[in-house]
């Protein structure tokens, strides 16, 4: 009581829409880190096959570690300013134009270089999302289910790695060594089913966040 008057505490009801929202965040976080680790597993034959260095495959993993450094305190501030709505939105979309444009430069160009513009842009959104989790579920959820849905919102990071370590073998293979032409189309073939992938994950969040 304050000054002999009760005081009511506020009220708040969850929602069954909750947990569809955490699937579409997790997606989208999954479909993310698919796109960092899609050359792991082919980082060498990809090397060979478009005659580059390792160390410019293995920078399509590098530009998101050093993305999420730089930018780790200014993905606070726009969470706080825009809201995790149009935030998340956002990233959605950038993912998947980023996915759909390396697909595009690798069919159009074959120049694996310029590759890493694309992927570049992809890095910039993950840390914005991935950041996210821990205000979706002090939003979305009750006290008693937030560490729950920061678990699994969490989990979708190492899930989409798994992915992407998983997939590219499926498209390419050390077979490709000898063919250097076959090679090449297989990987731009697999650049265009990661695309279709990345928007499939990505559209729920787009469309109904």
């Amino acid at each position: 009581m304050i000054d002999g008057l009760p005081v009511f505490e506020p009220e708040y009801k969850t929602s069954p829409y909750r947990w569809f929202l955490l699937m579409q965040y997790s997606l989208a976080v999954t479909s993310s880190a698919y796109m960092m680790m899609t050359f792991s597993p082919i980082s060498k034959i990809t090397a060979e096959v478009f005659g580059v260095d390792d160390i410019i495959v293995n920078s399509c993993v590098m530009v998101f570690l050093v993305t999420y450094v730089v930018l780790n305190f200014i993905c606070v501030q726009a969470l706080e300013k825009l809201g995790l709505k149009t935030t998340f939105k956002i990233c959605a979309i950038g993912t998947m134009l980023g996915a759909w444009g390396r697909y595009l430069l690798l069919e159009y160009t074959s120049n694996f270089m310029l590759l890493l513009i694309p992927q570049s842009f992809i890095a910039v959104f993950q840390p914005f999302i991935c950041i996210g989790c821990s205000k979706l579920a002090t939003v979305w959820f009750s006290d008693s289910e937030r560490a729950l849905a920061t678990a699994v919102g969490s989990l979708s990071v190492p899930l989409g790695c798994i992915t992407g370590m998983i997939l590219g073998p499926f498209f390419v293979d050390e077979s490709d060594l000898e063919d250097y032409k076959a090679g090449r189309e297989h990987i731009q073939t697999y650049m265009f089913w990661s695309a279709v992938i990345v928007s499939v994950m990505s559209v729920p969040l787009i469309l109904f966040y």
